[in-house]
């Protein structure tokens, strides 16, 4: 439980309170990369907003709710954001394309193409 000074229970249901987390980047972190994360009822880690400041070394982010924090500075995977890998589509496109030229020869248009060429 959360207490005032006079030892009676702080709560703040139906409202959002403000809470600002000490945090040192450790060596090779950026503050862009900062996240707060809560551990749900099941068990899972949920992202929440936040905001780094550099000049305090704080996490700040807003809850309407007690849970277990943490703070993870993970940089976010390269490609679209996090989402799913663009190498990924591109290894689909270039397997695809391989495809297409296997067809178009077997159907003799490259063949043809190139004859026409020379």
């Amino acid at each position: 439980d959360l207490k005032d000074g006079n030892g009676n229970a702080i709560t703040f249901t139906g409202t959002k309170v403000k809470v600002s987390l000490p945090y040192t980047l450790k060596e090779g972190e950026n503050a862009k990369d900062v996240k707060v994360f809560y551990i749900d009822a099941n068990n899972k880690a949920v992202g929440v907003n936040a905001t780094y400041d550099s000049a305090t070394d704080t996490v700040t982010f807003e809850t309407d709710h007690f849970s277990t924090w943490f703070i993870d500075a993970t940089p976010a995977p390269a490609g679209n954001g996090g989402g799913f890998p663009i190498w990924i589509i591109a290894v689909v496109i270039v397997v695809a394309l391989i495809a297409v030229v296997f067809a178009l020869m077997k159907m003799g248009i490259i063949p043809d193409l190139l004859a026409k060429k020379s």
